[in-house]
């Protein structure tokens, strides 16, 4: 037998800145914080109404106001259940509340509920400078001597310094949203550009600068003076206040109010960020789906980027900062610029000279990559003026295709990209997307047809075929074992991969015969008791003259136990899943995983092994023991009694996936299936495996910022997404598309 084959029957068992955020009393991350099962401060974020792609999309008034009634009427729901609902996200769709620990995990359950994650406090942190004065006014289309460094070097390609910037578009008709401090609207920078804005810290100050990070971003975006779109008009969206930090709650607040109000061609920069939140992610990936360009900050924590919020969501900008010298900002007091693969570009950011916030001439230097972010933001503006009715994929292409190569030093696994306006403004035509890079759904009706669309798309042919129930969860686990365990003694008859497709208890589908007689299938394995897979289906087999077997056991975890056996003593790797119903999600990353390694997967209770399964471990006599999942699918207590050596594991079960994705090497594949149900993973990872390449679990409507990232840091040549839009929408297919570069 082929080594592909041992892979699919393996993966068949299986399934058979500028800102620091305040550390919360838990880590920040979908489900973790419930899983924690502790009260407190939350934010709770919906899946999206599928009545809001119907309407036209998040970009249009017809399918903001889908949203807004589809979260109305959910939050309504919850506050007669007992939630205290502190803040509503209309747009964007979801809520803050207090919660009991019954309460967050409840929700954590619930269908509705996209993502549930503590809230954290952001706190803003810069390094500010010497103040100047304005003095003089810049020429139309070029300003001699810029106040700021680094306007003077982003519009040529090549140091030394030309003493000034050239521009040939100002901005003009675009709108700048800033969500930050405010800004201080009687400025010379800002004359008469300052528009009706946001303030959501409710001091009395209204919109009004009484920090001055702000007024800084806000004079780089847009600042007549110190800024990049000189004519754009400003929104001022206050979520921080005098001392600097606010909820992440209070944050999100801001951009759906940005979101609800705000119409392209627009520009959104937040020069924000902290540790990874979903929260955070989701709310700027609807900011941008609602049609905004949005730009933000790297970070100043001197990690990677991916490991921040939100700047390692794929669809925003994210920006990391440059010193006079082109290298990688260092700020001091242990603050540099973050970087890595989740970085789009560089921009300056070292020692920038902004608006003040003290007087109206004032004119202040800082540092941080709050200070790279607005100069990406005002190109952003730039290039919008010119091309108002560019996408926002178009928007960002177009900014990093047109950034000057090869220049920065010390980037550390950064893009060695640094703006070029000059370069974005010539022509303004649209970018070609990458030619290297696909993605293809393989999806039918239903999970039948999806089972039968994978395999036959997989391959031509295939002599020996699994059959799982398409109805039960933990009999489909266990099917790859069975192949995989022969597949160490005797080879199977026929050559190429071995498929799974999938059948009602009762009867064939229509699609899963068809598949058969496609495949030129000869045998068929079937995974499960006459309870899963009922003898009718037998007889249906063999009356097409097949020939037909049948594994099983007393409960799923002997099931699970008999067929991990098969793969013999001494195996390299024996992983181990939780067989628990609502945890099969862990179990079905790892299928892919297993099937590359040619391993076997036992399934065992959360809290305690049995007997059968301890039999099992003693009878593989593995090398090394793998736990799938965190200690609420498999508690420390069963993972020290199978003698596991480590835990994959994540915050919720979409960044398991991502923890199990990053253990393959040079993979060419990556797969996608929903997460909220076993049956399109089931399929999907066996042809993973087939691959030697991850499956990758997303939401049914939104893409979880933690896969996002993975894609964007570690993209494939070769991307499948597994079901119809049914099981993994078109706004999630969108995504994969902005994260890869696809246009």
């Amino acid at each position: 037998m082929n080594s592909t084959s041992r892979k699919a029957m393996g993966a068949l068992g299986v399934v058979g800145l500028a800102l620091t955020a305040a550390p919360a009393a838990v880590a920040a991350g979908g489900n973790a914080a419930a899983e924690q099962g502790t009260a407190g401060d939350y934010i709770v974020l919906l899946n999206q109404s599928a009545k809001v792609a119907s309407a036209g999309g998040l970009d249009t008034a017809s399918g903001k106001a889908a949203a807004q009634a589809h979260t109305n009427r959910v939050v309504e729901g919850f506050k007669a259940d007992g939630i205290e609902v502190k803040r509503t996200y209309s747009t964007l769709g979801g809520f803050s509340a207090t919660l009991t620990a019954e309460q967050a995990a409840e929700l954590q359950n619930d269908p509705a509920v996209a993502s549930i994650t503590k809230d954290t406090v952001v706190t803003l942190g810069e390094q500010k400078g010497s103040t100047q004065r304005i003095t003089g006014a810049p020429a139309a289309g070029e300003q001699k001597d810029p106040y700021s460094w680094g306007l003077d070097r982003i519009d040529q390609a090549n140091l030394p310094l030309d003493n000034v910037f050239k521009y040939a578009a100002s901005g003009q008709g675009i709108t700048a949203y800033v969500i930050d401090s405010g800004a201080r609207s009687s400025h010379l920078d800002f004359t008469g550009r300052i528009k009706p804005g946001k303030d959501v810290v409710n001091d009395g100050l209204g919109t009004e600068d009484c920090l001055g990070h702000g007024t800084h971003v806000a004079g780089t975006v847009a600042g007549e003076f110190s800024g990049v779109a000189k004519e754009a008009s400003i929104v001022p969206v206050r979520v921080f206040g005098c001392e600097g930090s606010a909820p992440n709650s209070q944050i999100i607040e801001g951009m759906d109010w940005v979101a609800a109000n705000a119409k392209a061609p627009a520009v959104v920069n937040m020069s924000l960020g902290g540790p990874v939140d979903p929260a955070s992610d989701q709310a700027a990936e609807r900011l941008v789906d609602a049609g905004l360009v949005t730009v933000v900050a790297a970070g100043n924590d001197a990690n990677d980027a991916c490991e921040n919020s939100p700047s390692r969501e794929p669809k925003v900008l994210t920006v990391a900062a440059t010193d006079q010298k082109d290298n990688r900002s260092i700020f001091g007091g242990g603050q540099e610029s973050s970087y890595g693969k989740c970085v789009d570009l560089f921009a300056p950011g070292s020692n920038i000279v902004s608006s003040g916030f003290e007087a109206d001439d004032q004119l202040l230097e800082m540092g941080g990559t709050s200070m790279a972010a607005p100069h990406v933001a005002g190109a952003a503006a730039l290039y919008l003026q010119k091309n108002p009715k560019a996408t926002v994929a178009e928007v960002n292409k177009a900014i990093t295709s047109t950034a000057t190569q090869g220049k920065v030093k010390d980037l550390k696994g950064s893009p060695n990209l640094l703006l070029n306006t000059t370069e974005l403004l010539k022509g303004g035509d649209k970018p070609d997307p990458d030619p290297k890079r696909d993605l293809v759904r393989w999806g039918g009706k239903d999970r039948y047809e999806t089972a039968a669309e994978v395999a036959t798309s997989g391959q031509k042919s295939a002599a020996t075929v699994y059959l799982a129930s398409g109805q039960g969860f933990s009999d489909a686990m266990t099917s790859s074992n069975a192949a995989a365990g022969s597949a160490r003694t005797a080879a199977l008859p026929g050559d190429g991969d071995v498929p799974t497709l999938l059948t009602r208890t009762g009867s064939l589908p229509a699609s899963t015969k068809a598949a058969l007689q496609k495949l030129g299938t000869k045998s068929v394995t079937v995974i499960g008791g006459e309870k899963a897979v009922s003898p009718a289906v037998e007889a249906e087999l063999k009356a097409m003259g097949l020939g037909v077997k049948r594994i099983s056991g007393g409960d799923r975890y002997e099931t699970s136990a008999n067929v991990a056996k098969r793969f013999g003593s001494g195996v390299d790797t024996l992983y181990v899943a939780s067989g628990e119903d609502k945890a099969y999600a862990d179990a079905l990353a790892g299928a892919a995983l297993a099937g590359s390694k040619q391993a076997p997967v036992l399934l065992t209770r959360p809290d305690q092994a049995d007997a059968v399964t301890m039999d099992a471990v003693k009878s593989l006599a593995p090398k090394k023991v793998v736990v799938l999942g965190g200690p609420a699918a498999v508690s420390d207590a069963v993972a020290k009694q199978v003698g596991a050596s480590e835990r994959l594991a994540g915050a919720d079960r979409y960044e398991t996936s991502v923890a199990i994705a990053k253990k393959f090497e040079g993979e060419k594949y990556n797969f996608f299936a929903t997460g909220h149900d076993y049956a399109d993973a089931l399929s999907g990872g066996t042809m993973a495996a087939n691959q030697d390449s991850p499956l990758l679990l997303t939401r049914q409507q939104a893409l979880p910022g933690s896969v996002g990232a993975y894609v964007k840091a570690d993209p494939a040549d070769h991307n499948v997404i597994v079901g119809g839009p049914a099981a993994v929408s078109t706004t999630v297919e969108a995504s994969l598309k902005a994260a890869l570069g696809i246009k």
